[in-house]
């Protein structure tokens, strides 16, 4: 018995010789994802602290196995379906807001930033799942500088008309399934 679990601790130590680099990889993308995912939070989005840490996690993780468990594969491949299950992701934060302004119902999209920054951070989870920690970082440092700073000098340059005219308005829930999707 002690023999066993003597062989199973150099196996354990061998594992994390040579699989550490990997493993850092997949915590910088998680925590790269992390401060995305904690502005989106701050915000109330749809998508937040959790999903978008999942996100960069997941992207690196998959990057990390077409390069490392599956040598001569087709890295490509891996890649562009990493974008399209966030596509589906994505899509999912995305959805239409009705309104009622003097008795007419008037649509507006809601949460396409969101979508567009989970986008980015699969991107991000990437970079760091190959290795290229200073692309990875520079892009959370300028994702994060859209969504904050462009977002101050956009409302600036906004007139208080538009701003009157775009202020959201909350209508009660018309049935017991809106009400539960609203609150999610």
């Amino acid at each position: 018995m002690g023999w066993e679990l003597e062989q199973l601790g150099y196996e354990l130590w061998r594992q994390l010789l040579e699989q550490g680099p990997y493993l850092i990889r997949v915590l910088v993308a998680t925590l790269l994802g992390g401060i995305l995912g904690w502005e989106r939070e701050r915000r109330d989005r749809p998508a937040g602290l959790r999903t978008f840490m999942m996100v960069a996690m997941g992207s690196a993780l998959f990057t990390v196995l077409s390069k490392a468990a599956f040598p001569g594969g087709d890295e490509a491949r891996v890649a562009a379906n990493i974008l399209t299950g966030i596509g589906f992701i994505g899509a999912g934060t995305v959805f239409r807001d009705l309104r009622s302004d003097t008795g007419s119902q008037e649509a507006k999209i809601r949460g396409v930033t969101t979508a567009a920054a989970l986008w980015s951070c699969a991107g991000i989870g990437m970079a760091a799942g190959t290795g290229m920690y200073l692309l990875a970082i520079f892009t959370t440092v300028l994702a994060y500088a859209l969504l904050t700073v462009i977002r101050r000098l956009e409302r600036a340059s906004v007139g208080p008309r538009r701003r009157r005219k775009n202020r959201q308005r909350t209508l009660p829930p018309q049935s017991e399934t809106e009400a539960d999707v609203d609150r999610s």
